[in-house]
């Protein structure tokens, strides 16, 4: 069934992602060389964006309820564990490897509900590889996610009461404690702090 951009739309709406953009791409042939330099340098590429985050969208990281060790990870040009930098339009789709093409996310619950919409117009065989793009299906069409910015900022919403005890309640309860204007001061501050003592090493 093909689905359109609006089911698409609301399937975020659906998936507590309202917030979240959605815009169409199209298949680009001739791509596969392209691809393949792509993963070759995407681990060189995720730990140049790690810092261009932390030394550029701070402010960001810190709205978007990064802790304050997840920041000096990326500071150090480390992608955290549960971060994940996602590609906006992959290279088959006219993607390229600029940071205007990616961003930060939250792996739960906010990248997994992009992960369910890849593989809902990409499905992976069972023990295929997906980084290899080779033996997949790939349709014409693919419809992604594309947020302004390298981090995204999900919406507060569904706040739960200081006894959630589930993983999104306690991640929640996080998140609105990181929002707090104390909080984003701190954090700040002791980002700032690793900023400057990395600089006077580095003299």
């Amino acid at each position: 069934m093909l689905r359109t951009l609006e089911y698409w739309r609301d399937f975020m709406a659906r998936n507590d992602l309202p917030e979240m953009p959605v815009s169409e791409a199209r298949y680009v042939s001739g791509s596969a060389s392209r691809t393949r330099d792509f993963i070759f340098n995407f681990p060189k590429i995720a730990s140049q964006a790690a810092k261009f985050a932390y030394y550029k969208h701070l402010q960001h990281l810190v709205e978007a309820g990064f802790t304050s060790n997840e920041i000096l990870s990326l500071s150090s040009g480390r992608v955290p564990t549960g971060i994940s930098l996602w590609v906006k339009a992959p290279v088959e789709y006219g993607g390229t490897q600029d940071f205007s093409n990616m961003f930060f996310i939250r792996m739960h619950p906010y990248g997994k509900t992009l992960v369910k919409m890849l593989r809902e117009q990409i499905p992976i065989p069972s023990g295929a590889n997906s980084l290899t793009p080779g033996g997949l299906q790939l349709p014409r069409t693919l419809f992604v996610p594309n947020p302004v910015g390298l981090v995204f900022k999900p919406a507060l919403k569904g706040i739960a009461g200081a006894g959630g005890a589930t993983a999104t309640d306690k991640m929640t309860q996080a998140g609105v404690s990181m929002f707090s204007p104390a909080n984003q001061a701190a954090a700040t501050a002791a980002a700032m702090a690793k900023a400057a003592a990395n600089k006077a090493a580095d003299k």
